[in-house]
């Protein structure tokens, strides 16, 4: 049998996709993008702890450091498309989405109730809430997004049904012409929620905040990026190297920007959600994507906590919450909120860590934190299948 035959066979059984070579670079990125997410967070509980102690131009530059590694939700929204792109230039198979139901809705769903206990906790005492009020909860996490972070299942959701309904008319359209589209829609959408208050309603600043974190016009331009990068992954690793001074340059000069917009406080959000951040979240992924392709070999460490990194972002807050909940009841001023930084950002990574480890082990494991790890489909292992039987 030749190999060429072998190589159709195998390509028709198994389709094209599965012959894609595993791209590291992914698991440097988002792992990057995961640690990014909890310590912004974990600055923000410094910031609840330290409140009263700090004097205004440590809180300045806490918030400053803090606005600076928002970059790493829209990474996280790039990725996810670039992979799709990637990995399924054909289009997605059939069991995709049933597949995203189980290991990503399904423990969105179980967070709504976990995080539900949670807003209890914080807001009121588990003793004192009902059984109503926590159903209340339950139904604005699922509506709105699971506490402060939820939203992200929601917009990814989002494209998944737009990369079902567009990949073909995307690859047909001018990727330059989608992308300025695209980022144009990006920039007014995000522009006007960056500078108009909420609405003075029932439940203003959830629609508010459901509108411009959890809809999908506020990240259309990473999908659009990510949907040309991952399917153009080699031009796009060439490009790269052909402007590789404007890839260090960009993430000074858009920083720069978002520094001067925060400090003189023309926009005062203070998330990834602001409008100037899609210029440097954008830098950064160029950077992060140059600099994990010119490193030789990506440490064991990110592909290791890559498998992990939906367990982290679905657990951190947990942790965080109930971390501060307990040291507001000891004595901690005299520990600094340096020290402090450190210690909630490396404990609730470890116990999300540990606890997506332990839940992994069980069935019901996959409905509370999705698929953890996966199996890692080689290029070389068919290469040698196919030796072995030429």
């Amino acid at each position: 049998m030749s190999k060429y035959y072998c190589w159709f066979i195998l390509f028709a059984i198994l389709g094209g996709d599965i012959l894609k070579k595993r791209i590291d670079e992914v698991f440097f990125i988002r792992s990057i993008a995961c640690l990014c997410v909890v310590f912004v967070h974990s600055i923000t509980r410094v910031m609840d702890l330290y409140a009263s102690q700090l004097t205004s131009f440590s809180q300045s530059v806490f918030w400053t450091i803090r606005l600076i590694f928002t970059f790493g939700t829209p990474i996280f929204i790039f990725l996810s498309e670039f992979l799709l792109s990637y990995s399924y230039p054909q289009g997605l198979p059939k069991d995709f989405m049933r597949k995203r139901l189980k290991f990503i809705l399904l423990p969105y769903i179980s967070m709504s109730f976990i995080y539900a206990v949670v807003m209890m906790y914080e807001r009121g005492g588990l003793v004192a809430s009902t059984l109503l009020t926590y159903m209340l909860y339950v139904v604005e996490n699922l509506a709105f997004g699971f506490y402060r972070h939820g939203y992200f299942i929601l917009v990814i959701f989002q494209f998944y049904f737009i990369h079902m309904l567009f990949h073909k008319k995307l690859k047909q359209w001018n990727p330059v012409v989608v992308l300025i589209t695209s980022f144009v829609i990006n920039l007014l959408f995000l522009g006007f929620f960056s500078f108009v208050e909420p609405l003075k309603v029932s439940f203003g600043q959830q629609l508010w905040n459901g509108l411009s974190w959890g809809s999908f016009p506020a990240w259309v331009f990473y999908f659009t990026l990510g949907y040309y990068a991952g399917g153009n992954y080699e031009t796009f690793k060439n490009k790269l190297k052909e402007h590789v001074k404007l890839v260090f340059t960009l993430p000074l000069l858009t920083l720069v920007l978002v520094l001067y917009l925060h400090l003189n406080e023309i926009i005062t959000i203070n998330s990834s959600k602001r409008v100037d951040m899609i210029f440097f979240a954008t830098s950064m992924i160029f950077l992060l994507f140059y600099l994990s392709i010119n490193v030789v070999k990506i440490p064991k460490f990110f592909i290791w906590l890559s498998g992990y990194s939906f367990g982290i972002y679905l657990f951190h807050m947990f942790f965080l919450a109930f971390m501060t909940g307990f040291i507001n009841t000891i004595t901690y001023q005299q520990v600094s909120p340096v020290v402090m930084l450190g210690l909630l950002f490396t404990m609730s990574t470890t116990a999300s860590i540990i606890t997506t480890f332990i839940l992994g082990k069980f069935p019901i494991g996959t409905f509370i934190v999705g698929k953890v790890g996966g199996k890692k489909i080689e290029f070389n292992r068919w290469k040698k299948l196919l030796k072995i039987t030429n």
